[in-house]
Formats: C-alpha cells, sequence, structure tokens
C-alpha cells in the first residue's frame, strides 16, 4: 500500500503583513507555487475518463490477414496488421514500391510463418531493404518478424529470419 503524501512545509519563520497589505517574499513564493500547481491540477484529465479514452483507440485490436497462397504483395490495408502465411508449399510476399503501394514511412507490418511452406520476401524493383545478413525469409514454421518501413521506397526487416 502507497503512503499518502506528505504535505507541503509551511515557512515557520514570523508571518508580518507591510502597511500595504503585502506578504513577505517567503510566504509570497509559498502562495505562488500553489496557485501554480492548482493550476496544472486543473488541466489534468479525471482517471475516470482513461479508460473511455481507450476504448476509443482503433489500434488497440490489430487486423488478422491469413494468407493460404504461394504469393502475396504487402497492401495498404496491411498496415498495422498481423499477416499470417500458411501454405505447405514455399511462399513468396513481394514488398512494394512507394509508387505501386504509397504505405506511409513508418508503417509496420508483422508476419508470421504459420505453415510448413517457407517464407521468403522480395522487394519490388527500386525497394531497398535492410536486415541482419541480407536475410530474406522466414527461419521456420513458427517464426515470426516485422517490417517497418523507414523511407519512400526503404524497409527494415527484423525477427526470427534466416537465408
Amino acid at each position: 500500500m502507497t503512503a499518502a503524501p506528505t504535505p507541503p512545509t509551511i515557512p515557520s519563520q514570523q508571518v508580518t503583513v507591510d502597511s500595504g497589505n503585502q506578504v513577505t517574499p517567503v510566504w509570497y513564493e509559498y502562495f505562488s507555487g500553489l496557485v501554480k500547481m492548482y493550476k496544472y491540477l486543473t488541466t489534468l484529465q479525471p482517471l475516470s475518463d482513461l479508460q473511455a479514452t481507450l476504448d476509443s483507440k482503433s489500434d488497440l485490436l490489430r487486423t488478422i490477414n491469413n494468407q493460404t497462397g504461394t504469393t502475396y504483395t504487402f497492401a495498404l490495408s496491411d498496415n498495422g496488421a498481423y499477416v499470417r502465411f500458411s501454405n505447405a508449399s514455399a511462399i513468396t510476399v513481394t514488398i512494394p514500391s512507394n509508387a505501386s503501394v504509397a504505405l506511409p514511412v513508418g508503417a509496420q507490418i508483422d508476419v508470421f510463418q504459420k505453415g510448413v511452406g517457407k517464407v521468403t520476401f522480395v522487394g519490388a524493383v527500386g525497394v531497398s531493404i535492410n536486415s541482419a545478413g541480407s536475410w530474406l525469409s522466414l527461419s521456420s514454421q513458427g517464426a515470426g518478424g516485422s517490417w517497418v518501413k523507414v523511407d519512400t521506397n526503404e524497409w527494415d526487416f527484423v525477427g526470427n529470419i534466416a537465408t
């Protein structure tokens, strides 16, 4: 259990008021601080609104895109999605150029190999791919990875990848 916060310390010096009804500098600083704190606290969103705000976020749930063919090209709808590949044969996934599919810079697409067919990625003409060892396949059934678009025609590929 968290201990209750301690109240602010009030200066212990003698409080004197001059003839102009002004407080001493120490008390002025103390009251100014209280006013600043009050103004700040009134800007905070009530905690009761927090859950409603979280519930209104559409990106809390991700789209699951199940692919069963042997070829696939990322689409605009794949931005933020989880794409699963399931086939007994090898699967080739094309990373499209910005001219053909204008995914925004910062787009992220997570991928997963559900089936035994090896999933290999290829960049369309003009697409640059950055990955460890220049590897462009998921390592095995049950492996996953993530694609992040870092520039107009440049992508980073990370995860459980292989040659």
